[in-house]
């Protein structure tokens, strides 16, 4: 998965859906073998590409945002957790 993640960053601009989708497949996989510090920045920036690159109210959006989500409770931070949720009603930005 590392190497098809290098290879999307290759062949496609950095704010291209299907390059969110690849880093979000490899931080699934970090997430269940619990590399939780692996997955977060993974899902960070799958979650950015995919705010700018689709219409509020997306349900990737939602999606990627109860990923990290996820990371944050997994990590005992779940106060991050509900804010980040929390922003599925906001503008990116807010």
């Amino acid at each position: 998965m590392v190497e098809a993640l290098a290879i999307w960053r290759k062949a496609l601009p950095p704010e291209h859906p299907s390059l969110a989708t690849s880093l979000s497949n490899l931080a699934s996989l970090y997430y269940i073998q619990r590399r939780y510090k692996e997955a977060e920045p993974l899902y960070v920036e799958a979650l950015d590409i995919i705010r700018n690159a689709l219409p509020l109210g997306h349900p990737d959006i939602a999606t990627s945002l109860n990923n990290l989500a996820a990371v944050y409770r997994a990590t005992g931070r779940e106060q991050e957790a509900e804010q980040l949720l929390a922003s599925l009603t906001e503008p990116h930005g807010s």
